[in-house]
């Protein structure tokens, strides 16, 4: 089945956003490249920062990132998850929870993703990050 993503310049531009914002701990850069997610598929959103904790989903389980069916995302500050980075290198652990940068790029991608598609919301939002990230990491090589 083809997914209907926004074409390579978009996706260069919003990866790109989301790198500069990890990079920089700027909060305004991810603003922008999720504002310039929504546009392009016409949805809205409210942006949530968690600065000292993870979100919880409905299980309790504690998770990078989170979208609820109305539109709220919760992202990991860049800053915290820097911090989550610190405390477990050299231990293992930080592969093994996937706290590396393309990870928290791919997690805020998958997110975006819930807000076009809740039809089997966990592959397709996969999918989707997947492709957008894949086509953006093509154009900048």
């Amino acid at each position: 089945m083809k997914r209907f993503v926004p074409p390579d310049a978009v996706c260069e531009k919003i990866v790109a956003l989301l790198i500069c914002g990890y990079d920089d701990e700027d909060t305004k850069a991810v603003a922008k490249a999720v504002r310039l997610w929504a546009r392009w598929y016409e949805t809205k959103y409210k942006l949530v920062w968690c600065r000292d904790r993870l979100p919880v989903d409905d299980k309790g389980n504690q998770c990078a990132a989170m979208c609820s069916e109305s539109g709220e995302l919760e992202l990991v500050h860049p800053s915290y998850h820097k911090k989550l980075v610190k405390r477990y290198r050299g231990s293992g652990l930080q592969t093994a929870i996937g706290l590396t940068k393309p990870t928290w790029v791919k997690n805020v991608l998958h997110e975006l993703g819930h807000l076009v598609t809740w039809a089997y919301p966990e592959t397709r939002a996969d999918a989707m990050a997947n492709d957008v990230y894949r086509a953006a990491m093509l154009r900048l090589e």
